[in-house]
């Protein structure tokens, strides 16, 4: 009888390299940490400002309390102005304060009875606010909060709240169909439980809108910090509330009208420069001939690219991240089916050597290859 030569099995096994948890948690970790920050600056915030607050050591304990607060029913729509309890949107409006002032920074000096007095008046103010504005008056802070879950409030902890405001004349809008006007709601954030409020020091403030550009954003705010320090020493919500509501839409006008002069006063300046030029080469009695008339139309075309190109480099280095993630997840995808692959042939290789049938090494591929799968968690 002639033998034969049975197929060898082999017991090299090769893994695809997986990121470690350390590597995770630091992925996962600068995501939430630029998206905040671009939150934060489409609110109207300066980015030197955000990235002085996100310096802080303390940032690191508001990355662990995020996943917590995300899960809460309701609370994804209001981040990252409720995040931490409202102690981030602190953080930011205190830099805020010190860079956009010309004043000297307000610093409050008291002692236990006046603290007491402003406690007071802090708590009689909510209600007069919750009973004059109903539904428009939402309570943002968790009233069961304390120092020992990591955050820093040392007095009432339920006085971070939010007020929505009606502007007294329309804004404006480009577009009018029924999803820009559900989105068209101005709401002013108040964080009153700043040590030396109302008496001494005004409230901390941020007003809010998905609709309105960063730019009229920031300068809306700066009007209502210079209000709430000629309204030191009483309650100044509801005075602040009235101001707002009267000077939101006269705002908004002359700010989309200084936007449109400034446009056309770049494009007049191009204009002139251009006449002025074409000037000074007739009065030299320089021939001044269609070849020359191309050779500046061709530069103004080079800037213009060159301007458009720096600005599609800047958008691409933002996505550099994500394209990088999703080359690596399929270059591991790639390794894990040839792994399987192998898997496969290696059990029907081990079937057939064992003088198994068709049928048995078919089922003991089958089986092999749902292992494997199951193995890279497929």
């Amino acid at each position: 009888m002639a033998s034969t030569t049975a197929p060898q099995s082999t017991n090299a096994i090769s893994f695809v390299p997986k990121l470690t948890q350390a590597q995770c948690e630091r992925e996962r970790k600068m995501c939430k940490i630029k998206s905040l920050k671009t939150d934060f600056i489409r609110l109207g915030f300066h980015a030197q400002e955000v990235d002085q607050v996100f310096a802080s050591p303390e940032i690191d304990k508001l990355l662990l309390l995020l996943e917590e607060e995300s899960g809460e029913e309701g609370g994804n729509h209001l981040q990252p102005l409720t995040l931490w309890n409202g102690e981030l949107l602190k953080n930011v409006i205190a830099r805020f304060e010190e860079s956009s002032s010309q004043e000297d920074t307000l610093v409050s000096d008291q002692g236990a009875e006046q603290e007491v007095e402003e406690k007071d008046l802090r708590e009689e103010e909510i209600e007069v606010l919750e009973a004059i504005y109903a539904e428009g008056f939402q309570l943002l802070s968790n009233t069961n909060s304390s120092s020992s879950e990591g955050t820093s409030c040392t007095d009432n902890d339920n006085l971070h709240y939010r007020i929505e405001v009606t502007p007294t004349q329309p804004l404006y809008m480009k577009q009018h169909d029924a999803s820009t006007n559900a989105n068209n709601i101005c709401h002013l954030h108040v964080i009153a439980n700043r040590r030396g409020y109302p008496l001494s020091l005004p409230p901390l403030l941020w007003f809010t809108n998905s609709i309105l550009p960063p730019a009229l954003l920031r300068r809306v705010n700066i009007q209502l910090q210079k209000k709430a320090r000629e309204l030191t020493g009483q309650p100044s919500v509801f005075g602040l509330m009235e101001y707002l509501a009267e000077g939101l839409a006269s705002w908004q006008t002359q700010y989309m009208e200084e936007e449109g002069l400034t446009q056309e006063q770049v494009e007049r300046s191009d204009t002139e420069e251009y006449n002025y030029q074409r000037q000074k080469l007739r009065a030299a009695g320089k021939p001044y001939t269609h070849q020359h008339i191309l050779i500046e139309q061709q530069r103004l075309t080079d800037e213009t690219n060159k301007q458009r190109q720096e600005q599609v480099c800047f958008e691409a280095k933002t996505l550099t991240s994500r394209s990088a993630g999703k080359f690596l997840h399929q270059q591991m995808h790639e390794r894990i089916e040839e792994e399987v692959d192998a898997a496969g042939r290696r059990a029907m290789n081990d079937a057939l050597c064992r003088g198994e049938g068709s049928d048995e090494a078919r089922k003991a591929t089958e089986a092999a290859v749902k292992e494997m799968r199951k193995f890279h968690g497929l």
